[in-house]
């Protein structure tokens, strides 16, 4: 969605994911690239602050399992605007089983189990509950495709959506 934000709103897309992995000389993440690994989990965050600093504005896509600190999160409350989509927790689960079969690189703590449980996705929204309360906008993204959710959350934002 993120991406599709971008090209709406006529900005830089950053993907701080791909962008951190990049930095790491990695084309994918491995189990050892997990937030519990001080090397991954360093390049995140400066990946993310750089892109946070970055003029022009851009549009930052975060991966589903962001966890970042405190002064992270007030860069975000004072510099961005965070649009949080909200679905269901069975939708989650099939869109990140979606996801991690296309690109299980991009979900490395479910690399030793394939199929991640709803107890799990619980746990893990719960740790990133910090980072979803400084949001702007809450999109309700249930039925909607990524175009239509990324035209609604430019919408709330007040922002005009650019033309071919």
């Amino acid at each position: 969605m993120a991406k599709r934000m971008a090209a709406l709103g006529g900005w830089a897309h950053v993907d701080v994911y791909e962008e951190t992995a990049h930095r790491l000389g990695q084309h994918r993440a491995t189990v050892g690239t997990s937030f519990e690994n001080p090397d991954w989990s360093l390049a995140h965050e400066r990946v993310l602050e750089s892109a946070l600093n970055r003029r022009p504005v851009c549009v930052i896509g975060l991966a589903d399992g962001c966890i970042v600190d405190e002064r992270t999160i007030d860069l975000i409350r004072i510099r961005a605007d965070l649009v949080m989509v909200e679905a269901t927790p069975m939708m989650v689960q099939e869109r990140v089983l979606a996801e991690a079969e296309l690109q299980p690189e991009r979900f490395p703590e479910f690399i030793e189990q394939p199929i991640p449980d709803l107890h799990t996705l619980e746990l893990l929204y719960r740790a990133r509950r910090p980072l979803y309360d400084t949001a702007t906008v809450r999109l309700d993204a249930t039925q909607l495709s990524p175009a239509i959710a990324a035209q609604r959350a430019l919408r709330a934002l007040g922002v005009p959506i650019a033309g071919p």
